[in-house]
C-alpha cells in the first residue's frame, strides 16, 4: 500500500465484513471523514500511530477493542464514536475531537503519554460508562465543557497542572472526593453536578 494514501469519506463505510486495517509503518496516510463509519466487524487498526490525520467519524460503530494513537496528530469529531474500544494509548502533542470517544461502552483504559500536552474536545468521553480512572496530569492545563459528562463509572480523576475546568466536564459521575490543584483558575458551572 502506498504509505502516503488518502482515503476519501466514505471510502469503506459500511462494509460489514471487513475485519482488519493496517497502514504502512512508515506511513503518511490521512483518513477522512466516515471513512471506515459502520464497518460493524471492524476488530483491529495495525499502526494507526503512523497516521497523519483522522477525519470525523472514520472509524466509528466499529467493534476496535485497543488503538495507540500517533504523536503530533489531530483526530476529528466522533472519531471512535460508539466503538468497542476497551484501551487507549494516546500520543503527545495530539488533539482529540469533540465525543471522539463518547458512548464507548466498554472503554476501561487510557493511557496518558509521558510528554503529555493532550487536547481532549467537548464530551471527548461521555458516557463511557465503563471508565473509572483518568489521569489528566498530561493534558495541556484545560479540560473542556462535559468531556467526562455521564460517566457513571468515574470515581478518579488527577487533575495535577490543570488550569481550567469546563462547564458539567465530570457531572453526574461517581467522583465524591477532589484534589483542586493549585494551578487551577476556572472552574465552570455544574462542573460536578449530580455527584453527591
Amino acid at each position: 500500500t502506498n504509505p502516503y494514501i488518502i482515503i476519501e469519506d466514505y471510502a469503506f463505510a459500511n462494509c460489514d465484513q471487513l475485519t482488519k486495517i493496517i497502514f504502512a509503518k512508515e506511513s503518511g496516510a490521512v483518513v477522512k471523514n466516515h471513512a471506515f463509519n459502520y464497518a460493524s466487524s471492524l476488530e483491529s487498526i495495525e499502526n494507526l500511530s503512523s497516521v497523519r490525520s483522522v477525519g470525523d467519524y472514520a472509524f466509528a460503530n466499529s467493534t476496535i477493542k485497543e488503538v495507540v494513537t500517533g504523536e503530533n496528530v489531530t483526530y476529528g469529531e466522533g472519531v471512535f464514536f460508539k466503538s468497542s474500544l476497551e484501551k487507549v494509548t494516546l500520543g503527545a502533542n495530539s488533539t482529540f475531537g469533540l465525543g471522539c470517544f463518547q458512548s464507548c461502552l466498554s472503554l476501561k483504559e487510557v493511557v496518558m503519554p509521558d510528554d503529555g500536552n493532550v487536547h481532549f474536545g467537548i464530551t471527548c468521553f461521555a458516557y463511557c460508562a465503563s471508565l473509572e480512572i483518568i489521569d489528566l496530569t498530561k493534558v495541556d492545563e484545560k479540560i473542556e465543557s462535559q468531556t467526562f459528562y455521564g460517566c457513571k463509572s468515574l470515581k478518579v480523576a488527577l487533575l495535577d497542572n490543570v488550569k481550567v475546568i469546563g462547564d458539567y466536564a465530570f457531572a453526574r459521575t461517581l467522583i465524591s472526593k477532589v484534589d483542586i490543584p493549585a494551578t487551577l483558575t476556572t472552574l465552570g458551572s455544574y462542573v460536578f453536578e449530580g455527584n453527591w
